[in-house]
């Protein structure tokens, strides 16, 4: 599903909403990768560009859960990994989702 997609979070703290509809917009492919073995629930969502090229335009969002959603736009919760110079950490991140067409 190709989504335009704006961060809610940096490093792990929310940003006021003035920040998040001013901030950089990621515009490409939203797919989701289920645990292997079966299962219907998604343990990780990614942002690919849409050219097929096998990189991301974010990091990926680990454990995702549909948090909440309205006309035209819905928001993405879960874990990303974020490196810092202490070491690697999980912190919570969120995405605004709003569907290109």
């Amino acid at each position: 599903m190709l989504v335009e997609v704006r961060l809610m979070r940096h490093q792990g703290r929310r940003l006021p909403w003035r920040d998040i509809d001013t901030g950089k917009a990621y515009r490409g492919d939203l797919m989701t990768v289920c645990a292997t073995g079966g299962g219907d629930r998604p343990v990780e969502a990614r942002l690919v560009l849409t050219d097929g090229k096998p990189n991301s335009l974010l990091p990926p969002l680990h454990e995702p859960m549909l948090t909440g959603f309205g006309a035209d736009v819905f928001h993405l919760r879960g874990i990303e990994r974020l490196e810092l110079a202490d070491g690697v950490h999980g912190v919570v991140q969120e995405w605004r989702c709003t569907p290109v067409r």
